[in-house]
C-alpha cells in the first residue's frame, strides 16, 4: 500500500487564526507504545496527556498518533481499500507526520516499544527536541 499519498494532509491541519492571536503554535507529538496494549486505555491516556500538555502550554498543538491512524483509516476507506493499514504503514505515516514537529513527548514505556524508538531514532536524526512524561 502506498502510504505516503494517504498521509500528505495528516497532521497539518492549522488551528484557527484566532487560538494563535500572533504566538508562534508548537505542534508536539505524542509518542506512546501502543501495540500489545489495550487500544482503548492507550486512546485515554493519550487524550488525557494531551489535554494536560494544553494546559500548561496554550501555545502548544498535540499531535496525537491514534488521530492519525484515524484519519489514515477513514483516507483509505474512501479510497475503497477496505482493510486496516498494516503496522508499517501506521508508522510511515507516524514517523511523516513527527518530522513536521517542534516537539516530541515520549510516555512511559517508550524504551520498550518497537515504534517509539523509530520515533526516537528519528528525533535524533532530525534534532526534533525530546521531553519525556
Amino acid at each position: 500500500m502506498d502510504v505516503k499519498k494517504h498521509v500528505s494532509t495528516i497532521g497539518n491541519n492549522p488551528k484557527p487564526l484566532q487560538s494563535m492571536q500572533n504566538k508562534q503554535e508548537v505542534k508536539v507529538y505524542l509518542s506512546l507504545p501502543i501495540t500489545g496494549h489495550n487500544e482503548m486505555e492507550r486512546r485515554q491516556v493519550a487524550a488525557r496527556v494531551a489535554a494536560e500538555l494544553v494546559c500548561q502550554h496554550d501555545d502548544w498543538q498535540i499531535i496525537n498518533p491514534f488521530h492519525i491512524f484515524d484519519r489514515l483509516k477513514a483516507e483509505l476507506l474512501a479510497a475503497g481499500i477496505f482493510e486496516d493499514p498494516h503496522y508499517e504503514d501506521i508508522l510511515q505515516a507516524d514517523l511523516a507526520v513527527l518530522e513536521t514537529c517542534h516537539v516530541a513527548c515520549f510516555l512511559q514505556g517508550w524504551e520498550v516499544s518497537r515504534g517509539c524508538q523509530r520515533e526516537m531514532a528519528l528525533c535524533r536524526d532530525k534534532g526534533i527536541e525530546v521531553i519525556f512524561r
